[in-house]
Order: structure tokens, then C-alpha cells, then sequence
């Protein structure tokens, strides 16, 4: 799941390559945004499966979340450098 945040496009636009990289790899994915971000990545992707919700975070719960989300992001990471070493 791709969940780019709602932050500007930034996210989104930098999530394109990432999709199209385990889309090539044959994994499932599934994109989660809302407002700007969904709309870009449907043009982007028309066929792709979306997880629409509509979530009024806090600007403190966007910032734990983003946080939890690059600790997670950082893990996995490291753990594909040790695996592919």
C-alpha cells in the first residue's frame, strides 16, 4: 500500500516511480490518498485499486503518522540491505 500524504504533490509525484518499479515486479499495489494526491496518481494510474477514505487528521496526527511511516520505511531498508548483501 502507498499512502503518499496530503502535503502539496510532492509526495505523490515521488511515489510514481516507486509504483511503477513493484508494479513491474508483479506485486500488488494498492494506492491510499485523498484530495490533490488522489487525483494526480488516478491520471497517473486510471487502472490502479484505490483506498479512498476521508480522514481529518491533526496536524499532530499527520506528523506521528509520517513519523511511525519512515521509521517503518528505514527498517525495511535495512533489512533488504542485509538480506541482498
Amino acid at each position: 500500500m502507498i499512502c503518499p500524504l496530503n502535503w502539496g504533490l510532492g509526495h505523490a509525484t515521488r511515489c510514481v516511480q516507486i509504483i511503477r518499479e513493484l508494479l513491474e515486479s508483479g506485486d500488488n499495489v494498492i494506492i491510499a490518498a485523498d484530495k490533490a494526491p488522489l487525483a494526480f496518481l488516478k491520471k497517473e494510474f486510471p487502472n490502479m485499486a484505490f483506498d479512498v477514505r476521508n480522514s481529518e487528521m491533526t496536524e499532530e496526527e499527520a506528523y506521528k503518522s509520517a513519523r511511525l511511516l519512515a521509521k517503518k520505511e528505514m527498517m525495511i531498508s535495512l533489512f533488504i540491505s542485509i538480506i541482498f548483501r
